[in-house]
């Protein structure tokens, strides 16, 4: 039977040795702000294929490249040109390869809508959602669009604010972003994170204290991230259940930017110029990690100009990839970035198989490591990367465990446990 252990943990580690990595992309302005399941990206003004590693500018009739889908279908905007020769943005989106102008609010003209930027699409291509000016120069609205019906809406909310923006939409139509709340201290610009349900009605999130903030993503399960005050948040739509998270240790100001189909929320901390990417998921421990000790731990080496990822901002719908752009300054000239998880990096630590099922906490751990079992758990054993066997407990015959790891140095382990039925599990450890 010990062969059998240590075959399954190799076969753990070779795969998570062969999948995982961290791909940095040469010259000035290849930063990336968005990524789906196929590792393609977009650029500020261009498309990025991870299957040749190769980039090419945008169509000339568009002008910019914010988000995509898995259908490669973008969220961006496009030039217009005044009557008197002036160069306007106005909002678009890329679908079957053909890039599509939204448009203005009923009522307003380039005059006086002289702003369009679409700025997020769902991932059944039915909705995109972003901001455009209205009115007069100073005000601007969320919007949502309709690409079947062709039917723009302006999500004027309770019209207490001055402007606001529609950050991203998910497939039931449900737009994240922020509004500007000047009228709540006086002090001119006061962005608050907001939505806007099926229905345009605008619901603010965590008001009961104000904090200047936006919400910046929402996928398919409701699930809206973003930042308030100097923490990272994630909010639920669907259970109103608000969490708030700190920077690691040794940095502030913690923020959410994108999050995938699976819960992992992914962001940054830190100042400009010295940032950290940071990633968010119930298997990786109760609050953000650096993206870079992720990365380290498994000995892939951090190879940016600083040793440092930057900025994180976005990741794919099935949590695998990763993209961003490092810490140069300024931002326009930075180098982009993509990491391709292995499939078991954010498995989760409920581990369900048929009848065996177990619980792993904390994870990742400095010291005890607790592990629960409906079942009765016969025998532990943990290896490291090499696939050296570090502890082996034949004789457990419990189904709650508490392992003393402190004198492990910091990094990821594999651990193997068997059920009184002959059953096995591998299963993750993260020792900091």
């Amino acid at each position: 039977m010990k062969k059998v252990y240590l075959l399954s943990a190799c076969l753990f580690l070779s795969s998570l040795n062969a999948q995982s990595n961290l791909r940095v992309l040469t010259g000035w302005g290849t930063r990336l702000y968005d990524i789906n399941n196929n590792g393609n990206a977009v650029h500020s003004g261009g498309y990025y294929n991870y299957s040749t590693d190769s980039s090419i500018p945008i169509e000339s009739v568009a002008d910019a490249t914010n988000r995509l889908n898995n259908e490669e279908n973008i969220a961006g905007n496009m030039p217009f040109i005044a009557t008197d020769g002036s160069n306007l943005s106005q909002a678009a989106y890329r679908k079957n390869g053909v890039w599509t102008a939204i448009g203005y609010f009923p009522g307003d003209i380039p005059g006086n809508s002289w702003f369009g930027d679409t700025k997020g699409i769902s991932s059944n291509s039915i909705y995109v959602a972003g901001q455009m000016t209205s009115n007069n120069p100073g005000s601007s609205y969320p919007f949502i669009f309709n690409t079947e019906t062709g039917t723009l809406t302006k999500l004027t909310g309770d019209l207490t604010y001055t402007n606001g923006r529609g950050a991203d939409v998910n497939d039931n139509g449900i737009v994240a972003g922020w509004v500007d709340r000047e009228d709540i201290f006086g002090t001119g610009t006061f962005r608050v994170p907001a939505y806007f349900d099926t229905n345009g009605i605008l619901h603010y999130i965590d008001f009961t204290t104000p904090e200047y903030g936006e919400a910046n993503d929402v996928n398919n399960a409701g699930q809206i991230v973003g930042y308030k005050g100097s923490k990272a948040f994630i909010y639920n739509t669907a259970t109103n259940v608000y969490q708030a998270f700190d920077a690691p240790s040794g940095y502030t100001d913690a923020v959410f930017v994108s999050v995938s189909e699976n819960g992992t929320a992914l962001g940054y901390c830190g100042m400009i110029g010295d940032r950290e990417v940071i990633i968010y998921h119930p298997s990786l421990g109760a609050n953000p990690i650096l993206l870079t000790d992720l990365l380290i731990s498994q000995n892939i080496p951090i190879a940016t100009f600083d040793t440092k990822l930057g900025t994180g901002m976005g990741i794919s719908p099935d949590g695998k990839y990763i993209c961003g752009f490092d810490n140069t300054i300024p931002p326009i000239f930075a180098a982009g970035w993509i990491v391709k998880l292995d499939d078991e990096i954010l498995a989760t630590t409920d581990v369900k198989n048929n009848d065996f099922k177990f619980n792993i906490y904390p994870n990742p751990v400095q010291d005890f490591l607790n592990i629960s079992n409906e079942k009765i758990i016969k025998s532990l054993s943990i290896y490291d990367l090499t696939g050296k066997l570090l502890i082996n407990n034949k004789s457990i015959n419990n189904k709650n465990i508490k392992i003393d790891l402190s004198m492990i140095t910091k990094g990821i382990y594999v651990g193997s446990v068997v059920s009184d039925k002959g059953n096995i599990k591998t299963f993750k450890i993260i020792k900091q």
